[in-house]
């Protein structure tokens, strides 16, 4: 991976993700997941997620046996800070470019090509501990969002974890591109998750950089 990239290759990566563009090839999923990390702080992100499943599943020896499924994973900076916890991880993406970036660091982790605001293929139901996606917002449609909640609803076991990360810089885009109804405020999520039957046990807040434009809700909602 080189070390630095121009400025416009930075601006690519913005108009990509302001038009939906995509990441179509090996070197475009490494510009992805170097912006993520840098600018965004992705990694730092996972970390506390990563400790807030820790906090809220039950404990295991090594946690090998409890498994989670990371939604949109991109190139897996969530799913890594997972598997360093010890849990078993998923890690699906409409992107396989992005997905194998991840396999060819983890090549024991579990991969699948799948669409966000479609059914989660595979997996039975009350089968999982734990279930995530980050900075995924503004991919939802309407309708895709409330598939997702029942969809993790399905799968999770009794007393399953799922934890929705609320970027304020995704609320103004996830707007424009799925309309007005998308739920892209903590509260509005919270909301929408007890609609479909989950416990919101908190909601905290974290800062990844020095501009409130830079917080993150975490919800931490329980099956």
């Amino acid at each position: 991976m080189r070390a630095k990239y121009r400025l416009r290759d930075i601006m690519l990566w913005i108009v990509r993700e302001l038009t939906g563009k995509g990441y179509a090839t090996p070197e475009d999923g490494k510009l992805y997941d170097h912006v993520a990390r840098k600018f965004y702080k992705r990694d730092w992100v996972a970390e506390q997620i990563a400790d807030t499943f820790s906090e809220f599943l039950p404990s295991d020896t090594n946690n090998q046996n409890i498994t989670i499924l990371d939604k949109a994973a991109g190139t897996g900076i969530v799913s890594e800070a997972l598997l360093k916890k010890g849990f078993k991880v998923r890690a699906s993406d409409i992107n396989r470019s992005q997905l194998e970036l991840l396999k060819s660091k983890y090549p024991d982790i579990e991969i699948v090509k799948e669409d966000l605001n479609k059914e989660i293929k595979n997996v039975s139901d009350n089968s999982v501990s734990g279930i995530t996606q980050v900075a995924a917002t503004r991919y939802f449609t309407v309708e895709g969002q409330r598939l997702f909640i029942k969809e993790a609803y399905r799968v999770l076991k009794q007393d399953g974890i799922l934890i929705w990360p609320v970027f304020r810089s995704e609320v103004l885009i996830g707007k424009m591109k799925a309309g007005l109804k998308l739920k892209t405020t903590s509260g509005g999520v919270a909301k929408l998750l007890r609609e479909y039957g989950f416990e919101i046990l908190e909601t905290k807040t974290i800062r990844y950089g020095l501009a409130r434009m830079m917080n993150c809700n975490l919800v931490v909602a329980q099956k």
